[in-house]
């Protein structure tokens, strides 16, 4: 839903996007149901579920739009597993990368940023948690230094979607 807002300094008109609604539907036995929506940080419609009545409805689009706020949006089952998971087999697979640099990726993904970041899920890495990462890791290991820039930021794509 766009509602018209107040105009910006150049004279453009500013939208406002409400980010939730419920849809009122038929269920099988006869009976109104609930749809619950909202738009995630992409912009994309999700369904936050179907209930009985609309106050429900309406609290679940409530309670996700609050969740997108606050940086916690996409699939929660993608943030559920591990870093060292992420990175090792899905993140460091998906790179085109010369035989070499493969191997020197994986070497300082080992051995620096697994011992720290490994075991933690990927919905739990915040940016104090990086910034702590890099506060204790010398500085010539910090990426563009000894580190590969790429080889100290796998997670960004995961982090955004959950």
């Amino acid at each position: 839903m766009l509602t018209r807002g107040p105009r910006s300094n150049d004279g453009q008109m500013i939208k406002a996007v409400s980010m939730g609604f419920s849809r009122k539907r038929i269920g099988r036995d006869g009976k109104p149901r609930y749809t619950a929506y909202y738009l995630d940080i992409r912009g994309q419609e999700r369904s936050a579920g179907t209930f009985p009545n609309k106050k429900a409805a309406d609290k679940a689009w409530q309670d996700e739009e609050a969740k997108v706020r606050a940086g916690k949006p996409g699939n929660p089952s993608r943030g559920k597993q591990t870093f060292e998971a992420y990175v090792m087999d899905k993140w460091l697979l998906h790179h085109l990368l010369e035989p070499g640099v493969r191997s020197n990726f994986s070497s300082h993904i080992r051995n620096h940023l697994l011992p720290f970041f490994g075991p933690m899920k990927m919905r739990d890495i915040m940016p104090e948690h990086v910034r702590e990462w890099v506060t204790r890791t010398p500085a010539s290991l910090l990426p563009g230094r000894g580190l590969p820039a790429a080889a100290a930021q796998p997670w960004r794509p995961a982090a955004r979607s959950g």
